[in-house]
C-alpha cells in the first residue's frame, strides 16, 4: 500500500507548501534513519507519487521475499 505525498501533507500539516514539502523530506529521512537497524523494513519512494513502507521477510532459500 502506497500514500500519497499530498495526502502526507495535508493531513500532517495541512497544506502541501514548498515548506511542509521540505519538512516531509526531513521526516521521512528520520522514519528512514529509525528503520535502518531493521533490514526488513523500508520505505521506499514512488516517484511523483508517494510513498511506500516495505516489509520482506526471509525465505528458506536464503533471498528475500516481500510480504
Amino acid at each position: 500500500m502506497s500514500v500519497e505525498r499530498e495526502v502526507l501533507l495535508k493531513e500532517v500539516w495541512g497544506d502541501d507548501s514548498y515548506s511542509n514539502s521540505m519538512a516531509l523530506n526531513v521526516q521521512i529521512t528520520y522514519l528512514r534513519r529509525a528503520l535502518k537497524s531493521d533490514s526488513t523494513l523500508s520505505i521506499e519512494a514512488i516517484i511523483r507519487k508517494g510513498y511506500v513502507l516495505k516489509h520482506y521477510c526471509p525465505v528458506k532459500n536464503g533471498n528475500w521475499s516481500l510480504k
